[in-house]
């Protein structure tokens, strides 16, 4: 969970108040956080282009519009779409 949008929950509400996965989607889509590629979750396509996994895809957690070979996000493609 992302430090900083665990701040905008009010005091009286923190320890209380849950964060939904489209509110951290949001937030990380927004400050366009970015988590290190594990070895895992990427290869190398025969054009040496570096290509991600659905797994990597999922991890960030939003759709980032690019039309990516692996996008695990309904419709697929579409800019900003959260994780289902």
């Amino acid at each position: 969970m992302p430090e900083p949008l665990l701040r905008r929950i009010p005091p009286a509400q923190q320890g209380v108040a849950c964060v939904c996965r489209r509110c951290v989607a949001q937030y990380r889509q927004q400050t366009r956080w970015m988590p290190r590629a594990r070895p895992e979750e990427f290869y190398t396509d025969p054009d040496g282009r570096l290509v991600f996994k659905a797994s990597y895809h999922r991890r960030r957690g939003y759709c980032c519009g690019s039309g990516c070979r692996h996008c695990p996000f309904e419709p697929p493609g579409e800019k900003g779409n959260p994780p289902t």
